[in-house]
């Protein structure tokens, strides 16, 4: 139909590669665009789920602090309320001040037994000095009278001049509890 001229085709030809090019760029421009809204839209989705996970774990670090301070004064409750009579909620519970008070301690059943006048045991503690004696002041604290005979106090750690920790002592007696 039209006849044309070389120089028109190639005109026509460069124009179409073009205008293709062009549609190709901008199309690349328009999927670029695109993703990088997506992206954006994710990363923001995944910051606040970060702040959100930020806040549990600061929740949660409070709470872990704050339970051991209720396991302590659980021990000191329970203990409150143990019976002499029953051996093993009284060794737990004992046991149980003894790590509040930061000893250790055992308390285990005497080879005698206590007969009418209470359950006799054999109670080790070891520690500092101040430890050892506010595990015992909790002691003369519980709901029963605890009677000490046959006391062994001795020293484990020498004292040194050097002030990097108290010294530590030892301390087994033979303990009578009776109800009050």
């Amino acid at each position: 139909m039209f006849s044309t001229s070389p120089g028109v085709k190639k005109f026509l030809a460069t124009a179409a590669a073009a205008f293709i090019v062009t549609t190709g760029a901008f199309g690349g421009y328009l999927a670029a665009v695109q993703y990088a809204e997506t992206s954006w839209h994710v990363l923001a989705g995944a910051r606040q789920e970060l702040i959100q996970l930020e806040k549990r774990r600061m929740a949660l670090t409070v709470a872990s602090r704050t339970f051991p301070d209720f396991g302590r004064k659980r021990e000191i409750i329970q203990a409150a309320f143990i019976d002499p009579s029953e051996p093993l909620p009284l060794i737990e519970s004992i046991e149980g001040l003894g790590r509040r008070d930061g000893v250790i301690t055992k308390l285990t059943l005497a080879a005698t037994p206590g007969g009418a006048g209470g359950e006799e045991y054999v109670l080790s503690v070891n520690g500092s000095f101040h430890n050892v004696m506010s595990f015992l002041a909790h002691l003369e604290s519980l709901r029963f009278l605890a009677e000490l005979r046959d006391t062994e106090l001795d020293r484990i750690a020498p004292v040194s001049a050097e002030k990097t920790a108290p010294p530590s002592i030892a301390m087994s007696t033979t303990i009578r509890l009776i109800p009050r």
